[in-house]
């Protein structure tokens, strides 16, 4: 019996799209990889953080894969001897949210608590308008400014973003400080307590406004 002869027009026409085929799987996996930006110091990664993440069974933002479209910030603040506040802004699925982690401390107990927030004063579309335009999604990290203070204790923002796959952070510790030579160079810092300030009006948390520390 003779055996089928395969033309060479066919199968480079099979061979062809075996590999268009593998191409487009391989670059459909690439897009759903989350782009991580961390700055040189991630106070984020600690386990601390972690721990209290799980304890209120919420991931690590910078492992979440999130629908095209929806995005998560996170504004921490503390990091000093009361451990650390949570707010975080969710739009997902076309639908905004709100939350407000509280008492995330390891020693004294503080309670834990997360607790939904309400609407915002101004609207969502408009509260967001007004972080992004204290650029919220775009500020450096402190250490890529001239806004580092080296503060025992004190109180510090870190912002966290996961938005059109890409997750990134950045850490400011004492933006307040008062130090004048350094701080009128500081608008990166200033920036920072605008966002706590926004929040402070919008959604009620008067901790995350340090505006008026002098």
């Amino acid at each position: 019996m003779r055996k089928p002869i395969i033309q060479l027009p066919i199968l480079l026409t099979a061979l062809l799209g075996a590999a268009i085929t593998f191409f487009f799987i391989r670059e459909s996996q690439k897009k759903r990889e989350l782009r991580l930006v961390l700055p040189r110091f991630d106070v984020l990664s600690s386990p601390g953080i972690n721990e209290r993440l799980a304890e209120v069974v919420l991931p690590d933002l910078r492992t979440v894969l999130l629908p095209d479209g929806d995005f998560e910030v996170r504004v921490w603040i503390g990091f000093g001897l009361n451990g650390e506040d949570c707010f975080i802004l969710r739009y997902f699925s076309g639908q905004w949210s709100a939350i407000h982690l509280h008492g995330m401390a390891e020693a004294p107990p503080f309670p834990n608590s997360m607790t939904p927030l309400s609407s915002p004063k101004s609207g969502w579309n408009k509260a967001w308008q007004r972080l992004v335009n204290a650029g919220i999604l775009i500020l450096p990290d402190a250490a890529k400014t001239k806004c580092e203070h080296a503060v025992i204790d004190g109180i510090s923002y870190a912002v966290e973003s996961n938005i059109n796959m890409t997750y990134r952070n950045y850490y400011y510790s004492n933006p307040w400080y008062d130090n004048p030579p350094l701080y009128k160079r500081c608008n990166e810092a200033k920036q920072t307590i605008l966002i706590g300030k926004i929040l402070g009006e919008e959604f009620g948390l008067e901790r995350f406004d340090l505006s008026d520390i002098r």
